[in-house]
């Protein structure tokens, strides 16, 4: 670049023929400032050009780096961070949207199928969470199979799911998406040497309902995944307006149970079992009743599912075992060798200190163990057959005698009969009703018996109504009965006279 003193010498000759070099001396060292004045500038000009580059190449590497973590956050917000579905908050800001279109169009259609897997708890419980999350991401993994354009699969939380649906031609292809998940479910799961089978219950709402909120559409496919369930799990229910009255009932329902525990409305009635040989009494099935103080006796089958679900069901437990051991205490004082049966739920059976429990009531009632029958259903049991194993040990170690309840209904495996640690088989009224059918019933339950004897366990039947019933048993030498034919269940004022009587 040419200096600017020759650039002003060259001018000053072009514009000053006479006297040049005079005129650039006498000026020389204003001539002089202004050069170095403009290198200064030239220099300081490119050291602002290279910074500006600099700066901009710093600026995207910035922004890049701020979009990538804007990126991440963003799926954070929007995912589940085990499973990597899509979460509630996703699922609620499509669902917003999609019922802001159908404002403007109403021929657009879509459907929430509400999963929730049955019994999850009890897994969790029995191997521990890291094996459920485990679990619950090869679930999500099968689920996501499913997903398209038109299929979002979400995870709202714990083990519920949801799949919308949008853009269906007809009902039925919900449904055989429905079908197709439990079917996808119901292979069996390996994780850390455990071998797992589920299945899903699965509540389906379909958008002509006219839903405007997305609460809404979620909170009716939930209470039709809850019919599902009480139809016994494994299936899928359609919701329609009846079961929300049905729901809003259940929510009353529960609150008045929490006050029931809280006013005592609870009272135990008492069904009488007797020697089958003798036909005197030796003891009696505690059953619980609820009298509400509006709607009158309420069924065990209408409120003890609510409490196990909502975990009610401890409390009450505790207070079936400890006032049916007082009452077995005030009956020994007329019938010394009488016993006392009780029904443990499945929610009690999983508890780790039931068996410490039972022990210190039995102590505060000062009443023998052996006088103390803690009836089990198989299905408890083998949820988890180890842990069950377990239970069984402890409470058989505190001497109360366990029976099988409903035996023939479950799984009914004689391998498994013979590992249990119980004393008693109770045969399910279904056998004793179908007596009468002919003599391949009457082989089953004479078998059962032979069999249960052989491995030194006592039988009692249940469910007995007529003469004939009771024949065949007494004939079967079946060790005790139980049924209508003897006595309906008892309140307790009525048990001492009933007593008095078989004596």
């Amino acid at each position: 670049m040419e200096s600017l003193h020759n650039l002003l010498k060259r001018q000053i000759k072009k514009h000053c023929s006479n006297n040049t070099e005079k005129f650039i001396e006498e000026n020389f060292n204003f001539i002089q400032a202004i050069e170095e004045a403009y290198n200064r500038f030239d220099a300081d000009r490119v050291m602002i050009e290279r910074s500006l580059e600099l700066t901009s190449r710093e600026l995207i590497e910035k922004n890049k780096s701020l979009l990538s973590y804007i990126e991440k956050l963003n799926y954070i917000a929007y995912h589940d961070t085990l499973t990597k579905l899509h979460n509630r908050a996703y699922l609620i800001e499509k669902l917003d949207s999609i019922l802001l279109k159908l404002k403007k169009d109403s021929t657009k259609v879509f459907a929430i199928l509400f999963l929730d897997l049955d019994r999850f708890k009890m897994i969790n419980d029995a191997y521990g969470h890291s094996v459920g999350d485990k679990i619950l991401v090869k679930i999500a993994s099968r689920l996501s199979e499913f997903e398209s354009k038109k299929i979002t699969v979400s995870r709202l939380g714990s083990d519920e799911f949801v799949v919308l649906i949008e853009d269906f031609v007809e009902q039925d292809e919900v449904l055989l998406l429905a079908e197709n998940l439990m079917v996808s479910l119901k292979s069996s799961f390996r994780v850390d040497f455990h071998e797992v089978f589920l299945s899903i219950s699965v509540g389906i709402a379909f958008s002509h309902a006219g839903y405007e909120i997305s609460a809404d559409i979620l909170r009716d496919a939930d209470t039709a995944m809850y019919y599902a369930k009480k139809r016994g799990r494994g299936r899928y229910q359609v919701f329609d307006k009846s079961m929300h009255n049905y729901a809003m009932s259940l929510v009353e329902l529960e609150l008045n149970l929490r006050q029931a525990i809280q006013k005592n409305e609870f009272i135990l009635y008492y069904q009488p079992i007797v020697n089958a040989t003798s036909e005197t009494v030796s003891g009696f099935e505690a059953l619980i009743r609820w009298n509400h103080p509006v709607k009158g006796f309420i069924s065990p089958a209408d409120f003890i599912p609510i409490a196990e679900e909502t975990g009610m069901i401890n409390a009450i437990g505790e207070w079936v075992i400890r006032t049916a051991t007082k009452m077995c205490k005030e009956l020994q004082s007329i019938l010394p060798n009488v016993y006392i049966s009780v029904n443990l739920s499945f929610v009690q059976f999983r508890e780790k200190n039931i068996s410490e429990l039972i022990s210190n009531i039995l102590s505060e009632a000062n009443l023998d163990p052996k006088h103390l029958y803690i009836e089990l259903t198989e299905s408890n049991i083998m949820e988890n057959v180890i842990a069950g194993m377990e239970v069984l040990s402890a409470l058989r170690e505190i001497g109360v005698y366990l029976s099988l309840d409903d035996f023939g209904t479950g799984y009914s495996s004689l391998s498994y009969l013979k590992k249990f640690p119980i004393n008693n088989l109770k045969i399910d009224q279904s056998f004793v009703r179908d007596l009468e059918k002919g003599k391949q019933d009457q082989e089953i339950v004479k078998a059962i018996i032979t069999v249960a004897h052989s491995l030194d366990l006592s039988v009692t039947a249940e469910g007995i109504e007529n003469n004939n019933q009771f024949n065949y048993l007494k004939s079967f030498s079946c060790d005790r009965l139980q049924g209508y034919f003897f006595s309906k269940p008892l309140p307790p004022e009525q048990v001492i006279e009933f007593i008095q009587k078989k004596s």
